[in-house]
């Protein structure tokens, strides 16, 4: 099973470091940055407090039972450092070739309904707010969350994770889409 932790002498410089300059931001989401690390990797640093070793432990997992999410290396803190994917995402894709949108729809319906069939780990919570059940549920599964890559789609961003029913996290997203809540 992969460490969370960063070994203590691979740790990333401070944000306020001017020793060397700051790897290029690449993405920008409601509560963190994304920078390229030069290395096939990303970096993903939420902008306040935040513990990532949840989100990693769990992708961690899901990758191993093959469910398509970034390969995670490490994460320590609000850092979470992980496989970059290269690909647009399935809502820029929409926006640039709407007459895809039924493809993508159903490529959308069967990543939500492959999530809803993994039984979860033991150790994954059951967030506030989210009935009882076994199920891996995503809680922000929407096009703006799923990466178009050449092997295939990406599903990214598991901070909210959490167990619970599959029916519920495919009606969070039914909401999310209905409501265009979408960022």
């Amino acid at each position: 099973n992969p460490t969370c932790d960063r070994p203590a002498d691979t740790q990333l410089p401070p944000r306020s470091s001017m020793s060397r300059p700051s790897p290029p931001l690449i993405g920008a989401g409601r509560a963190a940055d994304v920078f390229d690390l030069g290395d096939g990797t990303v970096l993903r640093r939420y902008r306040t407090d935040h513990d990532s070793a949840h989100e990693a432990r769990l992708m961690q997992w899901l990758h191993t039972v093959g469910y398509p999410v970034p390969r995670v290396h490490r994460a320590n803190g609000r850092d979470l450092v992980m496989d970059r994917i290269e690909g647009k995402t399935m809502l820029d894709d929409m926006s640039r070739r709407p007459w895809r949108l039924r493809r993508n729809v159903r490529l959308l319906v069967d990543l939500q309904r492959t999530l809803g069939e993994l039984s979860a780990p033991d150790w994954l919570i059951t967030s506030p707010g989210v009935p009882a059940g076994d199920a891996v549920l995503h809680l922000d599964l929407h096009p703006g969350n799923v990466l178009l890559s050449a092997n295939g789609p990406v599903v990214i961003d598991w901070p909210n994770a959490s167990r619970g029913p599959a029916g519920f996290d495919a009606a969070l997203t039914h909401v999310l889409l209905s409501t265009s809540q979408v960022r």
